[in-house]
């Protein structure tokens, strides 16, 4: 028994001991040693990048619409796991570069490691500049952050060039505006197709084609023919229709966004608005029958010009009368007020049922 007792005093004694010789500071140190994670991030070369210092990771200088991807460490150098709760780019110019985490764990165990990928994607020709920020549970750094910067070169004239038409009418950017007039209310209209062309010399890529505000409801997009890499010098279409869901003017933003640098960061965007009336309404519409006609608009009124007519000699031209409105149009009379000089001749059906012309 008494020898038993001395070897337990002996162990006590030594503990005491120890811990005598270690101060409060030196105790919490050993405690943070043994139990916090730590984190410490490494470019491609191994270097580390410590948070507050100056060094980062460098794309150096690559041409404008190619990219340039570095892989990034994380270590655990801790004894805890480590838990990564966040990672992002921020900055001013953060949409030029893009994170890929399909290879990154969340989790790393103790003295493991995982990866993530940066990627460098300019779309103009400048210095660009970001902050790679990493959120853990590391005690000591929480939220660790170093800077990435690239230089894209080439000529600022060359790369993809996106613009939009309806048949051989422009639509521009921001300005546009397409109206579907008149349209009975739940029903729908014919649709409105839309050609966007690649203007530039590389390859066009859209993102996403939407519709966006408080009637968008009311606005109907078919994509399903439409291709979204667009080669230099060719295009496609997009169909857009108006089903208005209650009376009322409606108006929507149809928004293209692509890889084009010109067009505001790639957002290319223009209005398209229609009226719903559940009335029965008639909506007169005249045009000459040939397209390429010249009709102008002057003052709310329809004005068309004969051009050069020789004295005894006659011009004629042939125009076309629609309801392009939901209830029956009646025409009443149809004359000129220079009868000697302009004669008007043709059958004229006095109705005209919606949809229907002569």
């Amino acid at each position: 028994m008494k020898k038993n007792s001395i070897i337990l005093v002996s162990i006590t004694v030594a503990l005491v001991f120890l811990t005598s010789c270690l101060s409060r500071e030196n105790l919490f140190q050993l405690a943070n040693d043994t139990f916090d994670p730590d984190i410490d991030t490494f470019d491609p070369d191994m270097n580390i990048l410590f948070p507050g210092s100056s060094s980062g990771l460098s794309f150096g200088a690559i041409p404008v619409f190619t990219s340039e991807e570095i892989t990034v460490t994380i270590e655990n150098n801790g004894n805890l796991e480590l838990v990564i709760t966040g990672l992002i780019i921020s900055g001013e110019f953060s949409d030029q570069f893009n994170l890929d985490l399909l290879q990154m764990s969340s989790v790393v165990e103790i003295g493991g490691a995982t990866t993530f990928k940066v990627s460098f994607q300019p779309y103009g020709v400048s210095n660009y500049y970001a902050t790679v920020v990493i959120k853990s549970n590391d005690p000591e750094n929480d939220t660790y952050e170093f800077p990435i910067f690239g230089e894209s070169i080439g000529s600022a004239n060359t790369g993809p060039e996106i613009s939009v038409r309806l048949k051989d009418i422009s639509v521009p950017d921001a300005s546009g505006s397409i109206s579907f007039g008149n349209i009975e209310t739940n029903e729908l209209s014919l649709p409105a197709r839309f050609t966007i062309e690649n203007n530039g010399d590389s390859p066009l890529t859209i993102f996403d084609i939407s519709i966006n505000s408080t009637d968008q409801a009311d606005f109907t997009l078919d994509d399903t023919k439409t291709a979204y890499d667009i080669e230099a010098g060719n295009s496609t279409t997009v169909d857009i229709s108006f089903a208005p869901l209650s009376d009322g003017s409606k108006s929507s933003t149809l928004t293209i966004e692509s890889n084009d640098p010109d067009s505001g960061r790639g957002i290319y965007t223009f209005t398209v608005s229609g009226i719903g009336s559940s009335a029965v309404v008639a909506d007169i519409n005249v045009a000459p029958e040939n397209d390429s006609a010249d009709l102008l608009s002057i003052s709310g009124q329809e004005t068309f010009d004969y051009g050069t007519v020789y004295i005894f000699d006659s011009k004629t031209h042939r125009f076309i009368i629609s309801n392009a409105g939901t209830g029956d149009l009646t025409i009443n009379n149809v004359s000129s007020n220079n009868a000697l000089i302009f004669s008007i001749t043709g059958p004229l059906v006095s109705t005209l049922s919606d949809g229907e012309g002569t």
